[in-house]
């Protein structure tokens, strides 16, 4: 085998560009990392011997990279020795290329990924492991391996190694989000399973996880509150939010779409979405350009877009904290909320802050839903836990003298809703004067 290895030199070519990096350190964004991370999985899985200790499958490297770490006559660094145990309390990756992988990206960030090398070499392992014609079987070339992986231990790797979700089946990662939501009795969310993967086919618009705007159809539900989520948890999903109800919980989600890269799809993610019949193009093309008059504001000539959520009686009290309670109960209950007569719209509208009045019109048609006169309305005010819902209370003293009903609405935009309800309640002020 010739001690120029064109394997080892394409190595030394990615290290020599890591190090003439300006920013002086690498990420998960590093375009020639995932081929640089290839190499060197092409270099240890090739030439395995099998040891036969294994009789349905060849051995891997993860496999002799464990087993060699409990030889006490050899003190290994702290790193790799800490390396090796994070990646074994991991839950995610089942497979031997998985567990790999991770160890991989570790040792990189930990700088220590010479170190199961230099074992091999020092102490004269290689043959129990490899067979001649290999790098990591041949005397010569694990030594230029080793001194390559020494320089490696001088570039700084800032890589995100929670991003676990997609390493059995590539190099690529997704994006992630967290998100921490208060759901009431559910998400607002369906999955379907994938093989192991918890696919988003369908979402309540006015559920918790659509609310938080980070949630879309084609994303991956991996874990809730830490929880890994995949096939084995199929009926267990509905327990899991009941114990959660009221508190908030945090998702971990993988997102279909990669962001730095123009938001286009993640390719792995492609025979999951083709597998529940969700269409790829639809996915894909809903992060079109948003017209620049449209990215300030939520705003339009005709009033706030908004949605009617819908209006609960509320009884005979018509003060502030009653939008908060009906907020509650209309996220607790979905679909009634309890005693109390519920008129469920769900209509997207706009909302008109006059000189004098609210009015909703339909946004399809433009027809009028209701047009309340601020004299009428008694208070306004949103919820602590539900961001995005805010709602006004007003008095139904023709129909029925002394008793109130409240007015429910969803905005996507914060910035909106504060403006909403400041702007109503000036209305209540020019009324005082009007009267």
């Amino acid at each position: 085998m010739s001690v120029n290895d064109p394997a080892i030199k394409d190595l030394k070519g990615c290290a020599q560009r890591f190090l003439e990096e300006p920013s002086g350190k690498i990420d998960d964004e590093n375009r020639f990392l995932p081929s640089f991370c290839q190499k060197i999985e092409t270099i240890f899985y090739t030439g395995l011997r099998n040891t036969k200790k294994y009789f349905a499958r060849e051995e891997e490297p993860y496999e002799w990279m464990e087993e060699v770490a409990r030889d006490k006559c050899w003190k290994f660094p702290f790193q790799y020795l800490n390396s090796l145990y994070e990646v074994q309390k991991n839950q995610c990756l089942k497979s031997r290329l998985g567990k790999f992988r991770l160890l991989l990206r570790y040792c990189l960030v930990n700088r220590c990924l010479h170190a199961p090398v230099e074992y091999l070499l020092k102490n004269g392992k290689s043959e129990q492991f490899y067979r001649e014609n290999c790098i990591l079987g041949d005397e010569i070339l694990s030594e230029i391996l080793l001194s390559v992986l020494l320089q490696c231990g001088t570039i700084k790797f800032d890589l995100d190694l929670s991003n676990v979700y997609f390493l059995e089946s590539t190099w690529l990662l997704p994006d992630v989000v967290r998100v921490e939501v208060v759901p009431s009795c559910s998400l607002g969310l369906s999955v379907t399973f994938s093989e192991e993967k918890a696919v988003i086919v369908n979402m309540d618009p006015y559920g918790p996880a659509a609310e938080s705007g980070q949630v879309e159809i084609g994303d991956i539900l991996e874990s809730i509150n830490d929880v890994h989520i995949d096939s084995s948890s199929r009926g267990k999903l509905s327990c899991l939010l009941k114990r959660q109800k009221s508190i908030p919980i945090s998702l971990t989600i993988v997102k279909a779409l990669k962001t730095s890269n123009n938001n286009t799809l993640f390719i792995p993610l492609r025979k999951y979405l083709l597998d529940v019949n969700l269409d790829i193009l639809q996915i894909q093309n809903r992060k079109k350009e948003v017209p620049d008059e449209e990215k300030s504001s939520n705003i339009s000539r005709d009033g706030f877009r908004c949605v009617f959520v819908g209006s609960v009686r509320i009884g005979t009290e018509g003060d502030s904290r009653q939008v908060e309670k009906t907020i509650r109960d209309i996220m607790k209950y979905r679909y009634h909320t309890g005693d109390k007569p519920w008129n469920r719209f769900n209509k997207h509208i706009f909302l008109q802050i006059g000189e004098m009045a609210v009015k909703v019109l339909e946004q399809d048609t433009g027809k009028v839903l209701f047009d309340h006169a601020y004299m009428d309305i008694s208070s306004c005010g949103s919820s602590s836990i539900y961001y995005n819902y805010f709602g006004y209370v007003k008095g139904n003293d023709r129909e029925e003298p002394g008793q109130f009903t409240c007015y429910v609405f969803y905005t996507k935009r914060k910035d909106d809703l504060t403006m909403m309800l400041s702007s109503i309640g000036q209305g209540f002020k020019r009324t005082t004067y009007a009267v």
